[in-house]
Formats: structure tokens, sequence, C-alpha cells
């Protein structure tokens, strides 16, 4: 286990070195049950004190889910797209807002998805949303805050400048969705994570964000996140914050 992690010691050593704390932070998607692999998610973010920002799909969401949720304070719902469902023309890239749909069929879904989700678990999980695929033109994100909304994560690339939005996104995702939503080992993550932070620290400390899927996870995966919370919970130059926190 250490040889795996042994890069990212390295650069949380640097972080030590000048007298700076990363500031890392979790997200979940596609969260709609209660399952065993959440509840194993949530038993290693309980462990190692990590927050997570779930991703939740508000018109597939289920009883059982508010019900499992329901005193995790170390949780904050996202909202995550309306249904999942790609509405994207033949030749373009998956995407559940293509803005042909124009803009008030855009906005009817949104505040019928948002306010799905905040009956389910009230008004604090109407702050942050996660585009399905982590993809939204620019057009249907700037709806976003005319909707409630304080904030948008998608993955690290996108850009999206809009009065009122912040743009949080994720850096590093344990699954390698290319390859058959296959886990990536200890060893690459590690590694991702030293590069993903090394980035930050030559850009003002930036938070960093890493993206897992619970529902897809093999052991790959469950190995590396576990790794990867163990490892960092122990050092003194991590703090795991809230996605709230990001905000201030």
């Amino acid at each position: 286990m250490d040889a795996d992690w042994i890069e990212l010691r390295r650069e949380l050593d640097l972080w030590s070195a000048e007298g700076r704390v990363a500031r890392l932070w979790l997200r979940d998607d596609d969260a709609v049950s209660a399952t065993p692999a959440l509840d194993r998610l949530l038993a290693l973010s309980q462990l190692h004190s990590a927050p997570i920002l779930l991703g939740v799909i508000p018109m597939l969401a289920r009883p059982c889910l508010v019900r499992a949720l329901l005193d995790c304070t170390h949780i904050t719902v996202a909202m995550h797209g309306i249904r999942h469902e790609n509405h994207a023309a033949a030749d373009e890239r998956k995407q559940e807002l293509p803005i042909a749909l124009g803009h008030e069929a855009i906005l009817s879904r949104l505040k019928l998805g948002r306010a799905r989700l905040t009956g389910h678990f009230g008004a604090a999980a109407g702050g942050w949303y996660i585009p399905p695929w982590n993809r939204i033109v620019t057009e249907a994100a700037a709806l976003l805050p005319q909707t409630g909304f304080k904030a948008l994560s998608c993955f690290s690339g996108a850009g999206h400048t809009i009065p009122g939005l912040s743009l949080h996104n994720t850096h590093l995702d344990l699954i390698s969705w290319r390859t058959g939503r296959i886990g990536k080992p200890p060893s690459r993550v590690g590694a991702g994570l030293a590069a993903e932070l090394a980035l930050a620290r030559a850009d003002g400390f930036r938070p960093v964000g890493v993206l897992a899927h619970h529902l897809d996870h093999d052991a790959a995966a469950w190995r590396s996140l576990s790794g990867l919370l163990t490892v960092t919970s122990c050092h003194p130059a991590v703090s795991w914050v809230a996605a709230d926190d990001l905000l201030v």
C-alpha cells in the first residue's frame, strides 16, 4: 500500500514544507436508492471525516434514499440532472439540456427537478447542480441562477463564467470510463492526485476535487477510494472539506 501512495505522500510533504494545507473534496454521482454500495460509501466518508457532495437524480430518487440520508450530516445533496436522460442530437455528445430544447423548456425542467429534490431533502439540497456526463452548454448553465442554484460542478476543463454561479470542477475520476468502467488501481489514483495537487500548488493552492460513482465501483475503485482516504486523512497537509465550504 505504501508504494502505491509514495508520490502522493511526497507531494503532500511539499505542501507541509510551504506551510499549506491542501483542501480536498469528494463528489459522488448517480444516487437514486439505498444500496449496499451507498452504505459502503457513507461508512468510508464517516470513518475518515470526508464530507461528500452527493449527486442525486431527483426524478428517480426513491423514498429509501431519503431515509438513508436522513441523519447524514456529512452529506450535501446536489441535483444531478433531472432524469439523467440524453436529449442531444445523434451527432452530438450526450447531454440532458441541449440548447435546442429552448430556454423555457430548460427552465421548466430545472424547476421541476429542483422542486422534487428540495421536497425530498429540504431547501439545502437546492444549491448545487451537477450535469449528467459533466456536460452542460453555457447557455443552459446561465439559467441555473434563475432557478435558485448557487454552484455548478463539472469535470476538469469545463469552463463557465456566469454571474451568480460558482464553478467547482472535480479533477480526478476513480473510474476509467473509456476502457469499460474499470476502477483505476491505487497506484494510478495516487499518482494522479499527486499531479493534480502539484498543479493546484502552482495555481494559488486551489481545492482539488475527487469524483466517485458508488454504483459503478469495482474492487479496484473501492481499494483506491479506501486507500486514498486512509492516506490523506492521516496527513497534516490535508483537509477534507464540505462542498458548501468551497463557496465561502
